[in-house]
Parts: C-alpha cells; sequence; structure tokens
C-alpha cells in the first residue's frame, strides 16, 4: 500500500511541475517565448536559437539592445519605429 501511495505521489508531482506541451518538456511553464516558434529563450538572447527569429534590436537614438516589441527605448525614451534597426 505504501509503494502504491509513493508512485501516485510521483505521477502526481510529475503532473504538477513537468508537462509536455507540443512534444517538448517544458518545466514551470515561465520564460519569455520567441514569437515565432514559441520556445522558451532568455531575455538575454537576440535572436531564438531554434529559429533564429529576432529578438532584439538597436536603438537608433542611443544604440543599446532593446526588445522587437518595445515602441519606446527605456534608455533614452526615444520612439522607436517599426522600421528600424
Amino acid at each position: 500500500m505504501t509503494l502504491f501511495l509513493l508512485i501516485l505521489a510521483t505521477i502526481a508531482i510529475y503532473y504538477f511541475f513537468i508537462y509536455k506541451e507540443n512534444g517538448k518538456q517544458v518545466l514551470f511553464k515561465t520564460g519569455k517565448r520567441c514569437p515565432n516558434c514559441k520556445n522558451i529563450v532568455k531575455d538575454s538572447f537576440n535572436v531564438c536559437p531554434i529559429c533564429k527569429e529576432t529578438l532584439k534590436r538597436k536603438c537608433g537614438n542611443c544604440g543599446e539592445r532593446i526588445d522587437i516589441d518595445w515602441k519606446f527605448c527605456p534608455y533614452c525614451e526615444n520612439k522607436i519605429d517599426k522600421g528600424g534597426t
């Protein structure tokens, strides 16, 4: 009976903390995701290591690396145009 409860607890822990999403094992479902392939990426990445989607670009005013989706640079407050580098 104790072995059965231990196995049941192990299965429950697996489902609560580790699960599969789109055939990939993902831990805790947190973190930034690539807008193209939905892979989890670190904030420091400039491109996605799976599909090479651009995640960051340089601000045209101050040159700092910023997220591709930002409308204003948090460093110099410059408005970011969508056609920028």
